[in-house]
């Protein structure tokens, strides 16, 4: 079982919108070291290293010769005769490969991932029905449920408990609502 103070550092460092998450590695690891502290756990000391420093040399030299091999022989291919009197470098042309971004993106439209109401990323998914396939339930519930996390975070119960809703409504045996939804009846 993971404790709560702890489970909390996680989610954030798991969280979908970048500017939820932990910035910094450092950010993460000292709310990891408070939240230790906080909840009366202690990390276990590191166990001494078992290699020896043979193994490490070995290691070390194994890397040095296979460097030396590849630009020993990593020059790239040799110039192709191509017919018409050219030649060219052997690497796979690109030519015939369609562009991969929309034509209304490569248009200059700047407004070409923008969505109908003027909001900013995905659109709030549709109410559970019968069209939603069990992997858009999923995807919802997910979504929901991390918006019930950052609200409880923030302590907004009702904003959390109307997120926590959406999730169990949509995945009722998800465990991880069922955990939610236990840690935010008191405050309700």
């Amino acid at each position: 079982v993971i404790p709560p103070e702890i489970d909390r550092v996680i989610m954030k460092g798991l969280a979908k919108v970048p500017g939820d998450r932990w910035q910094t590695a450092d950010e993460l690891a000292g709310a990891l070291v408070l939240a230790l502290q906080r909840g009366g756990l202690v990390a276990s000391a590191r166990p001494a290293s078992s290699l020896s420093m043979g193994f490490g040399l070995s290691a070390m030299a194994l890397l040095a010769v296979g460097l030396g091999a590849v630009f020993l022989w990593g020059k790239g291919p040799s110039p192709v005769d191509t017919g018409d009197g050219g030649t060219t470098d052997g690497a796979p042309s690109s030519a015939g490969i369609a562009s991969t971004r929309p034509a209304r993106v490569l248009s200059g439209n700047k407004d070409a991932g923008a969505r109908a109401d003027g909001g900013v990323g995905a659109p709030e998914s549709p109410e559970p029905g019968p069209t939603m396939t069990a992997h858009d339930r999923e995807e919802a519930a997910k979504d929901a449920l991390a918006k019930a996390r950052r609200a409880y975070d923030g302590e907004d119960w009702p904003a959390a408990a109307e997120a926590l809703a959406r999730a169990k409504a949509l995945d009722p045996e998800n465990p991880d609502v069922q955990d939610l939804e236990r840690r935010l009846k008191p405050h309700l």
